[in-house]
C-alpha cells in the first residue's frame, strides 16, 4: 500500500481549485507540477494541494494532497501538514468567498504567502491597476468607462475592445470595429444568434448595447491595437515577471500568442503560442534585427517597472508578490503598451515545454521560482540564495 513520504523539512501549501477529473490518468511525475513536487522534495521540500473552499488551519496544520511514493511509483494521498508557507494559484475572480475566508485565515495565521490578497486585489481591478501604471509612465491603450463616451471613441479609434473591468482568461470580451458605416461585434453579444459569430449593429444598436454592458458590471472600452503581423487577427505578448531566490525581479520568459481568426489572442480561446525570441530572431514580429533588439530591451524596462510599481503598492505583512503575467500589445509608433497584468500567471510556458528539451527546462525553471523564495520568506531557509540559482542552473534540458 502506498505510504506518505513521512515528515519534511518544509512543507509549501499551494491554494487551487481541486476539481476531480476521473479522465485523467497521468501519474504525478507526468504533470508539471508533479515533477515540480518531485524536483523539491529532493532539496527537502514538499508540496500539499490545498483547496480554500475546505481550508481549516490548526497551529498552521492543514489537510490537502501530498505526494506519496512506493516501488510501483507515485501518487497523491490525503496527507495533514504542518505549513511553512503557501502559494496562492486559486481562481479567486470566480471563487471570491473562499478565497476571502481564506485570505483572512492566513493573514491571522501569520503563515508567510505568495502572490496572495495584496496582488490579487492589484491585478483583479483592471482599471485601478492601469491608473496606478499609467502614473509611473507605463503606456497604455486610451480607455474609458463611460458608455456613452464609447460610440465616439469607436469613430477615432476605428476598433475598441468591450471588457470585463474584473474578468480573465478571455470572456466576456467584445471587439468592435467600423467596416464604412456598419459597426461590427465579435462574438455576436446574443446568444441566440444561430450560429452567426459577428453581428452588424446600427448607431443606434451600438449606443444601447454599450450601456447595457456597462450596467451588468465594470466595463472598460479599450482602444484596439492592429496586430504588427500582416495576416494575423489577434496578437499580444506575455512577459512571466518573477523575484529570483536572492529576491532580484527577472523575467523568466516571453511568450506570443497569435490568431489569424479570433482579435482576441488568448489561449483559453484557442490562440497559438509561440516563443517571442524565435519569432524575433525569425523577424516576424520586429520587422528586422533593430527592430527586435529595440523591442527586447523595452520589454525589459517595462517588465521591472511594472512590477516594481505593484510592489511597492503592496500593503501586507505577510503577503509578498512572488511573480506576475504582464500583457502587451505592439503599438506601431509606441512600441509594447501594457493590455493587464495577471496576479495568477500561467505564462503558457506548458506549450513551450512541448516543443523542444529548452521549453521544458524553462518551464519547469519557472515553476520552482516561487518556491524556492517562499524558502527565503519562511526562516530558518533550506537552501541559501546562492544554492537555490544553483539548483535551477543546474535542471537538466
Amino acid at each position: 500500500m502506498t505510504q506518505d513520504h513521512g515528515a519534511p523539512r518544509k512543507t509549501f501549501g499551494i491554494l487551487v481549485h481541486l476539481a476531480p477529473n476521473p479522465r485523467d490518468e497521468r501519474t504525478p511525475r507526468q504533470t508539471p507540477l508533479g515533477r515540480t513536487a518531485l524536483a523539491l522534495r529532493s532539496r527537502g521540500f514538499e508540496l500539499l494541494f490545498v483547496d480554500p473552499a475546505g481550508l481549516e488551519l490548526r497551529q498552521r496544520e492543514v489537510w490537502g494532497f501530498g505526494l506519496a511514493s512506493d516501488q510501483l511509483g507515485e501518487t497523491w494521498i490525503p496527507s495533514h501538514r504542518q505549513l511553512s508557507a503557501v502559494y496562492n494559484r486559486y481562481p479567486a475572480t470566480g471563487r471570491p468567498a473562499p478565497f476571502a475566508r481564506a485570505s483572512a485565515l492566513l493573514q491571522k495565521s501569520h503563515i508567510p504567502w505568495g502572490n496572495g490578497i495584496a496582488v490579487t486585489k492589484l491585478c483583479t481591478d483592471k482599471l485601478q491597476a492601469e491608473i496606478l501604471l499609467k502614473k509611473a509612465g507605463v503606456p497604455t491603450p486610451e480607455t474609458l468607462t463611460d458608455p456613452e463616451r464609447a460610440l465616439e471613441a469607436l469613430s477615432q479609434w476605428r476598433a475598441l475592445y468591450a471588457k470585463p473591468g474584473f474578468g480573465s482568461l478571455g470572456r466576456g470580451i467584445y471587439y468592435v470595429w467600423l467596416d464604412g458605416n456598419k459597426i461590427l461585434v465579435e462574438p455576436h453579444p446574443n446568444a441566440d444568434s444561430d450560429g452567426e459569430e459577428t453581428a452588424c449593429l446600427s448607431r443606434n444598436q451600438a449606443a444601447i448595447w454599450f450601456s447595457e454592458l456597462a450596467q451588468g458590471e465594470a466595463t472598460l472600452f479599450q482602444m484596439a491595437i492592429p496586430p504588427p503581423v500582416p495576416g494575423l487577427r489577434g496578437c499580444s505578448i506575455r512577459s512571466l515577471v518573477q523575484r529570483s531566490p536572492d529576491g532580484k525581479w527577472q523575467t523568466t520568459g516571453r511568450v506570443v500568442r497569435v490568431s489569424k481568426t479570433d482579435p482576441i489572442a488568448n489561449v483559453a480561446r484557442g490562440s497559438k503560442v509561440w516563443s517571442l525570441e524565435k519569432l524575433a530572431h525569425q523577424r516576424k514580429l520586429a520587422g528586422n534585427s533593430q527592430h527586435s533588439t529595440q523591442l527586447g530591451k523595452r520589454l525589459h524596462f517595462l517588465d521591472r517597472l511594472i512590477a516594481t510599481v505593484l510592489e511597492r503598492a503592496e500593503h501586507s505583512n505577510n503577503d509578498q508578490t512572488l511573480e506576475i503575467g504582464i500583457d502587451y500589445a505592439c503599438h506601431p509608433v509606441l512600441g509594447p503598451v501594457l493590455l493587464e497584468v495577471n496576479g495568477r500567471p500561467l505564462g503558457r510556458f506548458s506549450t513551450l515545454a512541448n516543443l523542444d528539451p529548452q521549453g521544458r527546462r524553462l518551464h519547469l525553471q519557472a515553476l520552482l521560482h516561487p518556491f524556492l523564495l517562499l524558502d527565503q520568506l519562511s526562516p530558518p531557509s533550506l537552501l541559501t540564495g546562492r544554492q537555490a540559482l544553483g539548483f535551477l542552473d543546474g535542471l537538466p534540458a
